[in-house]
Formats: C-alpha cells, sequence, structure tokens
C-alpha cells in the first residue's frame, strides 16, 4: 500500500513543486488513500487479526491488556512479559504476537480508563480523544490557511500513529499545548509538560532546557507535576508496580534496544542507524551520546540567545528526538509542533529556499522513515539534525539583525 501511496504523491509533487495547490492536492489524495486503505485493512481482518497477523489496532493492544490487569488487581503483573502476552492473547482472542507494556506506572490510570469498553471500541474512542488533542493544538498554532488545515490533517504522522494504535497524539497535544502556554502561563506550561513524563525519554530535555532559557516557573512545574504523577500512581497501584516497571528497564533495554527485538527499520535513532550499519552496542552507545551531547548544546545555547519562539520550539524537538535511542516512527507525529510553528513564522516573514526543502522532507519523513530504513537507508537522524541546523541559522541571522 505505502508504495503505491509515493507513487501517486511522487508524481504530483515532480509535476508541481513548489505550489500551495500542490500541498493542498498531495494533503487530499493522503487522507483519501489512508482512510480506504484503513478500511480495507480492517474490513478485511479475522475478528482482531489483520492480514499481518496482528491485532487490529497493533500496539495498542499492550495498552488495553494493561488495563485488563489493573482492574483485575494484576497492575505490577503488566511488565511481566509472561504473564501480560497471555493477557493479550485473550483479548486478542488467537495466539498473537507480543506487543510490551513499557510505560512508567502512571500510564497505567490510562491504560484502565481505555479498558473499561470493549476493544475496538476502546480503539475508536482513544484515537479519536486523543487526535481532537492534536488537532486542537496544532491548529492553534499553524498558520490559518487552507494548506496548513490540509498538511495537518494529512500529515503522515497522523496516520502512522493511527495504523500503529499508539500514542503520538497524546504526546504531541501536551508538547504543542505547553509551549502555547510558556510564555503567558509557565505554571500550566510546566504542568502540562510534567505529564510527559509518561514519555521519560522525550520529558528529560524539557527541564534542561527551560532552566537553561530562564523560565524557573515552568521548570519547577515541569518537575512538581512529573513527581505528582509518579506519587498518585504509587498511591493507587502501590510500591510493587514502580518495583516491576525498574526490574523490567533492564529486559527492555537489553532485548527492545540493543537487540533490535523491534526492528532497526522501525527505531529511528542515531543507535538504531548505527545497529542497523553493522556498529556494535558500544560505538551505538556513542554515538548516540556525540549526538545527544551536540543537540543538547545546540538546543540551551538557542534558548540562551533571543531567538524567535518559533525557532526555540522547534529546537527542543529537534534536541528530543535527537537525545533518544529509543524513537519509534510513529512517535514522529511530534515534528507537526515544529512544522506549524516554522510554517506560521514563514508566513510573516518569509522562508528561505533551503528551509521549505526541510520543512516538506520532515512532512514526508512519518511516510517514508520505516521504508527506507528496509533498505539500510535511515534517513531520519539526518533530517532531524538539518531540522536543528534550521534552528541554529534562524537564530544566528536573528542575532545580526537585533545587532
Amino acid at each position: 500500500m505505502q508504495d503505491t501511496q509515493r507513487l501517486s504523491i511522487l508524481g504530483i509533487l515532480r509535476r508541481r513543486m513548489g505550489s500551495a495547490d500542490m500541498l493542498v492536492a498531495v494533503s487530499r489524495i493522503l487522507v483519501v488513500e489512508y482512510v480506504l486503505g484503513l478500511s480495507i485493512w480492517y474490513a478485511l481482518a479475522n475478528g482482531l487479526k489483520d492480514l499481518s497477523g496482528t491485532p487490529i489496532g497493533a500496539d495498542f493492544i499492550d495498552v488495553y491488556a494493561a488495563g485488563v490487569m489493573v482492574w483485575r488487581g494484576q497492575a505490577a503483573a503488566a511488565y511481566n512479559w509472561v504473564v501480560h502476552s497471555g493477557v493479550e492473547q485473550s483479548v486478542a482472542g488467537y495466539a498473537s504476537p507480543y506487543f510490551g507494556w513499557h510505560y512508567p506506572p502512571p500510564f497505567l490510570a490510562v491504560a484502565a480508563l481505555v479498558a473499561t469498553v470493549p476493544y475496538l471500541w476502546a480503539l475508536a474512542l482513544y484515537m479519536a480523544a486523543t487526535f481532537a488533542g492534536y488537532w486542537a493544538v496544532t491548529r492553534r498554532i499553524a498558520p490559518r490557511t487552507k494548506e496548513a488545515f490540509w498538511a495537518l490533517a494529512a500529515f503522515p504522522g497522523v496516520f502512522a500513529n493511527v495504523g500503529n494504535g499508539q500514542n503520538g497524539f497524546i504526546t504531541t497535544a501536551l508538547f504543542g499545548a505547553g509551549l502555547l502556554a510558556l510564555e503567558n502561563s509557565p505554571w500550566l506550561a510546566g504542568a502540562l509538560f510534567g505529564l510527559l513524563s509518561y514519555k521519560p525519554q522525550f520529558f528529560v530535555v524539557i527541564p534542561f532546557v527551560l532552566a537553561i532559557g530562564g523560565y524557573g516557573r515552568a521548570f519547577v512545574a515541569s518537575l512538581a507535576s512529573a513527581l505528582a504523577c509518579a506519587a498518585l500512581s504509587w498511591a493507587a497501584f502501590g510500591t510493587a508496580v514502580w518495583q516491576a516497571f525498574f526490574k523490567s528497564t533492564t529486559l527492555t533495554r537489553h532485548i527492545v534496544l540493543e537487540q533490535g527485538a523491534t526492528g532497526w527499520q522501525k527505531i529511528q535513532s542515531v543507535f538504531s542507524m548505527t545497529r542497523l550499519w553493522g556498529g556494535g552496542i558500544e560505538a551505538a552507545y556513542a554515538a548516540q551520546t556525540v549526538v545527544a551531547v551536540c543537540a543538547l548544546a545546540s538546543a540551551a545555547w538557542i534558548w540562551r540567545k533571543p531567538a524567535s519562539f518559533a525557532t526555540r520550539a522547534a529546537a527542543l524537538c529537534a534536541a528530543m528526538l535527537l537525545t533518544t535511542p529509543y524513537l519509534l516512527d510513529y512517535d514522529l507525529v511530534i515534528l507537526a509542533v515544529p512544522l506549524a510553528f516554522l510554517a506560521r513564522q514563514g508566513s510573516e516573514t518569509g522562508f528561505r529556499p533551503y528551509e521549505k526543502i526541510i520543512l516538506v522532507a520532515l512532512w514526508l519523513l512519518p511516510l517514508l522513515a520505516r521504508s527506507w530504513g528496509t533498505v539500510s537507508l535511515p534517513i531520519t537522524p539526518p533530517l532531524l539534525v538539518a531540522l536543528m541546523g534550521l534552528c541554529l541559522a534562524r537564530t544566528r541571522s536573528h542575532r545580526q539583525a537585533t545587532a
């Protein structure tokens, strides 16, 4: 299905590159193709088993199964892969492949909520509610134009997230809403950022950058919010859940990250790129560390300078994605936030020629990332570096203009 989509999209791109009408046309084609494709895919499923042999909604089943276990009083056992796999197969109705539960205990509250209704209803409501959050936030950021409307609706990250039954809409909504509130309501912004601690690999960068940028109240609020989530989950689920979570991280790191059980083509980090190209675990960690330090230093420099807020937002997102070794292709839906900020800034102040190329490539990235990874051509790290480079260039230009 993806090959046909890419051919139709690239055909239009070749004929009409650079026009606003092209963006709208491509976006409409993407929406139609993905809606039809997903509809046919689900219609041909055998019960909850789709044509690939995985449950409808794929990764969503690990959330739903964890929620079922919460209601059974087995919250800590969600981190036991054998027990959790058995619940997944019971929900799916067949011997489905295993999708692990790796989230910190606060996300068990969301899992318990979705498990209050039957699986397919839960999946539909989960996707609809979280997409509404994505849409409300990104539409506030983006330009008020027809092109922006269609670009956000058809952003391939949306369909990567829906197809995998994942939580990227939640991440995007919290991150974007935090940025929108940062200048006028720093306490609220920090509280929203703190909720992102359910994805600690992304959250850890935010307090650092807030502190560097002088947003003291948001920094304090982000840590307080994260600690409050942890405390509430401890009160609700007990100490055993946190013990089970920390114990499970060793197995997760070894099997999922270092051995690539998820698939190197799915993981979009520098770590995965190094492993995909034959590098050992030590080399992969070394490469990831170098890139992470450079990304953090770049974001810190930008947030210390009088850069535009759109540039700061984009740099923070780039740093979040470049620092973690565990970045999946469906997580790339968060790129809607910097794309929306930079599109709005560009519509007001103009674009440099290379900026449009980078933004178009980032927009298409979630559609191409996994398939290019299968042929050992990981494109996500270079494009994220290009995004950070764009932010550095804009910050330098802004300094020169105000000097």
